[in-house]
């Protein structure tokens, strides 16, 4: 980890950031930037950064003021609207204190703000204010955390880095904390950083590139003392195979256990999505003959507890072999982890008078030895900084016995304090949309239709994979969604006649988020002839995509669903013709007759695992914004020749022929899919009208 400080870098921010505001603050966004790059320093929001500097107010006055990196931003990307300015006088008056609660520091902290900002300054502030260098850098290098989580740490940490560092022990973030730095530092002055217990590294200086320097130098010599401490026998196992088949069918399972129940009779789980790890060295940690005590114990810092809870939970003596054992094994973990974590909270609530609610007592992350680390967060977001932080954990952990420590973590109160702290929860993203936390899968997503209800779902937070057959337009939409949602979207070629297609679909896409929650069975063709020159080929050609892919995903999605036991939403795509077909469309009317059919029946059948089932039946839908319907590219042009209009002559014939007078828009599917996805009625087995208005198609 080769410090990468570059001149012409500075040079380049200076340029673009000083003229704004100022040459301390542009440097500070590159020294920043540099440690935040670096997952070996810091992930997901954690550390944070400071630079005194002065404020100038709108009446010239000039301030001395404490720039500091706002709670949850990421130090990766942070320019200057993730730094909050503070008045510096406010802040080193409160070193005066003997005590100041979290609350009244919070309150201090919104009196010193110089301007208004959505978010709150890092929770490290005072300690930042109140160490004398302009520059301060804080990270949670994996390195520190490996020596600071052994029951012999600070010894360790005083071998590691000698007399360059202070080492203190874990304490609470905010004043107390801040104030135990300042005074050994006061006792201290020559040091180059502080190093604190379960917890990270300060460096400071009133050069940022001393700063910087200072800061990868210790880690580097910490990775030097890991590395030449680390019992190169340690993984010298072999690592014992599992089915291949195992996994794709048991992580559905797993993500419906790791859904916490609720209260509300149409939404009774909080779907989570999952990120499983499977990678050589993550399976070496988790099926070391020492497993269980890489795995034992609380999580490496409290900056983790709010993505991954205390504990890992883990299966002892997994029964790979029996996959319905296995399942009862993962409940009893889940079941126990549940009693734990809520005797946990109870505690915590009697001993700090806490009042805030229970999170959800489900485990962030499960271990199954042998077979992977199954970690869950309320959004992809969330699950994959789970996963992160679930490896960087499990690494530190295996390291640690590797130089032959006994780990040592934050004790179980001081880990309550933290998780439900107020300051702390500022750096969640949160939910958003009505349908965070869900999966979808959409056929035939390249068309119109397909991808407007790809775009709809992914407006309601949805995690949507977006299949077709044809690959380029699918690539094409991936290149679109993907650049606006990320990796919420997902373009999966698949051939819906195909079960073998289908059925890796499914797989893939379980290992990739857990499962799913919301199929669209969205793919169909047309074929525009009268029955007496109809050929039996090109029926069947019609029957194999309209049918048989629909009974094909519908099967194989439904053994999903049913699988993780949360209940779920079908929305098929079906048509007007159903209820009112047209001349020469005898293929496509007849095809998605059935198919209709089919979700009828399947709302019978599914109902009993919560698993809702419902009809769309949009009429004459043109195109998307730039896509055009693959159904009008085929009967488009017989209509118009037909009828002797023109393109916008037939829009306008449709339009005009329901009782709304209403061009039927692909949007207007979407609605229709969310509608039922949301399930904002108790409903299933029924069919919705999206055409306007037609009467002959009223009966339904």
């Amino acid at each position: 980890m080769n410090q990468r400080w570059s001149e012409r870098g500075v040079k380049r921010y200076i340029d673009r950031y000083a003229p704004v505001y100022g040459e301390a603050l542009a440097v500070r966004i590159y020294t920043s930037q540099l440690l935040g790059k670096n997952p070996e320093l810091v992930l997901h929001g954690g550390g944070n950064t400071s630079v005194k500097a002065a404020f100038g107010t709108l009446v010239g006055e000039s301030i001395p003021a404490l720039y500091v990196k706002g709670s949850g931003w990421d130090m990766a990307v942070t320019g200057p609207e993730g730094f909050v300015p503070m008045d510096l006088r406010q802040l080193s008056a409160l070193k005066k204190l003997e005590d100041l609660s979290d609350q009244a520091m919070i309150e201090q902290f919104m009196v010193a703000m110089l301007k208004p900002c959505s978010f709150h300054p890092s929770i490290e502030t005072l300690a930042h204010a109140w160490i004398k260098s302009a520059y301060v850098d804080h990270t949670h290098a994996n390195a520190i955390l490996t020596l600071t989580n052994r029951s012999d740490g600070e010894q360790i940490v005083r071998e590691a880095l000698d007399e360059e560092v202070l080492v203190r022990p874990y304490l609470h973030p905010g004043f107390s904390l801040s104030k135990d730095i300042a005074q050994a530092l006061e006792a201290n002055p020559h040091v180059l950083g502080v190093v604190l217990m379960h917890h990270g590294l300060f460096t400071f200086d009133d050069d940022p590139r001393v700063s910087y320097e200072n800061h990868i130098e210790l880690v580097e010599k910490a990775k030097g003392y890991i590395k030449k401490h680390i019992s190169r026998s340690f993984f010298s196992f072999k690592l014992e195979a599992v089915p291949d088949s195992l996994l794709p069918e048991i992580t559905p399972f797993i993500r419906g256990a790791l859904s916490a129940r609720t209260e509300d009779p149409d939404h009774p789980f909080r779907p989570v999505i999952l990120r499983v790890l499977r990678d050589q060295k993550m399976l070496e940690i988790i099926s070391h003959p020492r497993w269980e005590e890489l795995i034992r114990g609380p999580v490496l810092t409290a900056d983790f507890l709010i993505r991954t809870k205390p504990w890992i939970a883990w299966v002892d003596a997994p029964d790979l072999q029996d996959q319905n054992h296995l399942k009862d094994q993962i409940r009893e973990v889940v079941h126990r982890f549940v009693e734990r974590y809520t005797s946990y909270y109870e505690e915590g609530v009697r001993r700090n008078g806490h009042s805030s609610p229970m999170f959800d007592p489900q485990p962030r992350i499960l271990v199954i030895p042998k077979l992977g680390v199954f970690c869950s967060g309320p959004t992809l977001k969330e699950a994959l900084i789970a996963a992160d932080l679930a490896q960087t954990t499990l690494e530190v952990k295996a390291k640690i016995a590797a130089m032959g420590g006994r780990y040592q973590g934050i004790e179980e109160d001081r880990l309550f304090e933290m998780e439900y702290w107020e300051p702390q929860l500022a750096k969640l993203s949160g939910q958003s949309g009505a349908l965070a936390g869900k999966v979808a899968i959409v056929t035939g997503a390249a068309g119109a239709i397909g991808s407007a209800i790809c775009r709809r779902l992914l407006e309601e937070g949805c995690v949507v994979v977006g299949t077709d057959i044809a690959e380029e337009r699918l690539g094409s939409l991936e290149g679109e969604l993907a650049s606006e949602f990320g990796e919420n979207f997902l373009g999966y070629p698949m051939d819906v006649t195909d079960e073998a297609s289908v059925q890796e679909a499914l797989r893939e896409i379980s290992l990739r988020f857990g499962g799913v929650d919301i199929l669209i069975p969205n793919a169909g063709i047309a074929l525009v002839k009268p029955l007496d020159e109809l050929d039996l080929e090109d029926f069947r050609r019609i029957y194999r995509v309209n049918v048989e892919g629909m009974l094909l995903f519908l099967k194989w999605g439904a053994r999903v669903l049913k699988n993780q036991g949360t209940g779920g939403d079908i929305i098929f795509i079906s048509t007007k013709n159903v209820p009112s077909p047209g001349a020469s469309f005898g293929a496509y009317s007849a095809t998605k007759a059935a198919a209709h059919q089919l979700a009828r029946v399947a709302s019978l059948e599914l109902a009993p695992f919560g698993i809702r089932v419902n009809n769309l039946a949009p009429d004459a839908v043109f195109k998307s914004g730039q896509r055009r319907s693959g159904l009008w590219e085929v009967c488009g042009p017989e209509r118009m020749k037909a009828r002797g209009l023109d393109e916008k002559g037939l829009e306008d014939y449709y339009r005009n022929r329901n009782l709304l007078k209403i061009q039927v828009q692909a949007e207007h599917v979407a609605n229709g899919v969310v509608f039922f996805a949301t399930r904002q009625t108790p409903t299933t087995g029924a069919t919705l009208p999206i055409d306007g208005g037609l009467p002959d198609a009223t009966p339904r």
